[in-house]
């Protein structure tokens, strides 16, 4: 668990065939798509093979249509996918370079190999920003960069910036040079922030630190966020002192959080958030000068967090993974108070909660249930969307999965059976994993990987697909999600 979640940050993974019959979960909208989900790959690409797979990210278009992108793979070169779906479900044809629906940026003329997805943003005005880490621009330069590169809406790059994938660095280490975005959040002025982390000058290049940029709605570096547009901030628990950001959201107020986990002394993980303020400065009010950071029940084991949300209150929200021994791992969601402690009026004063799948506990006996994305319902609904482990021999096997909690944090009984439900994208893939979701269409869209091979060890797969369900949901929501 420890190296695939360190993996999914260091390198994610997509690609995705036409619609298959799938294994339909209790609380899908199968009208959508005639099945409620959907598989769909990019010729010639695999959407797996890399340390981790099923990094895929989602947006939800004004219109309805459904953006997927992630990194894939073709011919032991790595690049970047893309898909975009109609409202109901179906391939959309007017989106990509080649108007196929589905394409991967080698289609770009000139466009690099070896640049990765990692966050996905809409702007303003409709043009798409996706963002990741790429190499430099002629073979020499060894240096991992930051990384952005803007589509217009139909697909295609977008002509005003001149050279694309933009590049920077967070912070420049001499001797292994990395500077990965793992998320993006577009603020209401239309500015970007985006987060990953770096190794910072002089130090060893396994010290990893948490890294938050702004930038112009042009993708040029924001000079008032900290003087540089950068802002690079350490918690250094310990082990190698590896901190890993995973998620970001921002305040009403301006003020950005930034979740994710960072390596302590036994070699293990907490759940770590900092805060800055919108100037980019640490923000005292919060924890030991903008950082917290949690072993949830003190139970000296991995916490990862790799979601966060704000709600309409101020309050913050936090999805992740909680380890019970071994290969046993659970949702996680918890709240934090506005200094950075959890929240005692959440969940019974304790200020988290776990909820467990278990689907495999009679066969491999894995239970490796992992929430990587948080929603916040306007009905004070807490929705999380992941993997949960499904049984399949050698633990080969994976099934999407969600759980809605009521504000309380008890389960909803009215969501899916029991407030949980799991499924397949197909009834041949046997590895699904979500690992993205949003507010659309009849409900919330699922977006993630499938593919019939998975190898547990290398954690690739040679067949992967983009994956995509519809949760069906009862109520009419008109406004009030967090964004």
């Amino acid at each position: 668990m420890r190296q695939r979640h360190a993996a999914l940050i260091r390198t994610a993974t997509l690609c995705a065939a036409a619609a298959m019959p799938a294994l339909a979960a209790d609380g899908l909208d199968t009208s959508w798509n005639g099945t409620g989900t959907v598989m769909m790959s990019v010729p010639g690409h695999n959407l797996g093979n890399s340390s981790y797979i099923g990094a895929v990210a989602t947006l939800v278009q004004p219109d309805g249509r459904i953006v997927l992108a992630g990194k894939c793979t073709a011919a032991d070169k790595v690049t970047i996918c893309m898909a975009r779906l109609q409202p109901n479900g179906l391939r959309d044809y007017s989106f990509g370079p080649g108007e196929t629906g589905a394409f991967a940026f080698s289609e770009f003329p000139d466009y690099p190999v070896s640049t990765i997805y990692h966050g996905l943003i809409r702007q303003n005005d409709g043009r798409v920003v996706v963002s990741g880490v790429g190499a430099g621009a002629v073979p020499s330069d060894t240096t991992l960069y930051a990384t952005a590169t803007r589509l217009l809406a139909n697909g295609t790059l977008d002509p005003a910036v001149p050279v694309q994938p933009v590049r920077f660095e967070f912070s420049h280490n001499a001797t292994e040079a990395m500077s990965f975005i793992t998320a993006t959040a577009l603020q209401a002025d239309g500015k970007l922030v985006v987060v990953g982390y770096t190794n910072r000058a002089g130090a060893d290049p396994s010290n990893l630190d948490f890294a938050v940029a702004r930038l112009r709605a042009d993708l040029t570096l924001d000079p008032t966020f900290n003087g540089t547009g950068i802002r690079v901030a350490a918690f250094d628990l310990g082990g190698n002192n590896a901190d890993y950001p995973a998620a970001l959201a921002i305040q009403p107020d301006g003020k950005i959080v930034v979740a994710g986990y960072a390596m302590t002394g036994a070699n293990g993980f907490e759940g770590a958030v900092l805060r800055l303020n919108a100037d980019g400065t640490p923000d005292a009010s919060f924890g030991n000068v903008g950082r917290v950071s949690f072993d949830f029940g003190n139970h000296g084991r991995d916490d990862m967090l790799t979601a966060v949300k704000v709600d309409g209150a101020g309050r913050i929200w936090l999805g992740g993974v909680y380890q019970w021994a071994g290969n046993d791992h659970d949702f996680l969601v918890g709240r934090l108070l506005a200094n950075g402690a959890l929240d005692p009026g959440f969940c019974f004063g304790t200020g988290y909660t776990t909820v467990a799948f278990d689907l495999d506990q009679t066969t491999t006996r894995q239970m490796d249930d992992q929430a990587m994305n948080l929603l916040l319902q306007s009905d004070g609904g807490i929705v999380l969307t992941g993997s949960a482990s499904n049984g399949a021999a050698d633990g080969k096997g994976y099934d999407f999965a969600a759980a809605r909690l009521m504000p309380a944090c008890s389960l909803d009984t009215t969501f899916g059976t029991n407030g949980k439900l799991h499924g397949r994208f197909a009834n041949t893939a046997t590895y699904n994993v979500a690992t993205d979701s949003a507010f659309g269409g009849s409900g919330i869209v699922l977006a993630g990987a499938a593919a019939s091979t998975y190898d547990p060890v290398n954690y690739n797969t040679t067949d992967g697909q983009f994956g995509a369900a519809m949760i069906r949901l009862d109520l009419i929501f008109t406004d009030g999600f967090e964004r």
